[in-house]
């Protein structure tokens, strides 16, 4: 090391044991973030994570730190149930829509509301038997029932339904005004 840099930071040999401790601290934090983000909370995350830190060489003091992780997931997944996962981050929602919003841009025509069964399609490995499999088994039928009951008319469908009834009542409106002040009173 360049002698003028050695001297200039010399003074973090005093700190070598306490720069060790901040790295482990910052290494175990790390390794609690990537199972949460890669296996979500279930019931094994406390192993999960310990088994993650099993190659770092830990001190005493870094074992409090480590209880309290493990204490806390263990927590997070107490009442779940055997195969039960929950989501540890919401960077797959976030994607998910981000891709949504993807797939609305490339078809518009279908509106935003109708692409919710293609996000679906758009997480997770697709592959020529899945695809074959799916368009022969799943009638345009199934879809449409599907969504009525699932997802339900979006709000740009329910606007346009309720101008067409507005637009009916104005001129049905219209037509008995219209009789009216031509005297034919009884026809109200």
């Amino acid at each position: 090391m360049d002698q003028r840099i050695y001297e200039e930071v010399e003074w973090l040999q005093d700190y070598r044991s306490e720069i060790y401790h901040w790295n482990c601290l910052t290494l175990i934090a790390q390794a609690a973030r990537n199972v949460i983000r890669l296996e979500g909370v279930h019931n094994l995350v406390a192993k999960s994570f310990i088994d993650s830190i099993g190659e770092l060489h830990l001190s005493n003091d870094e074992i409090p730190f480590v209880d309290k992780i493990t204490e806390f997931l263990m927590e997070q997944a107490r009442d779940l149930k055997a195969g039960e996962r929950l989501l540890g981050t919401s960077e797959p929602i976030e994607s998910v829509f981000g891709e949504l919003k993807f797939l609305e841009k490339e078809q518009q025509k279908f509106g935003f509301t109708a692409l919710a069964l293609a996000m679906f399609a758009a997480v997770g490995p697709i592959d020529e038997v899945t695809v074959r499999t799916a368009m022969e088994q799943v009638r345009q039928s199934d879809i449409d029932t599907w969504y009525k009951n699932n997802i339900g008319e979006s709000v740009q469908k329910q606007r346009r339904s309720l101008r067409k009834r507005i637009d009916r009542l104005i001129r049905k409106v219209g037509q008995k005004t219209a009789r009216f002040y031509r005297g034919e009173s009884r026809a109200i």
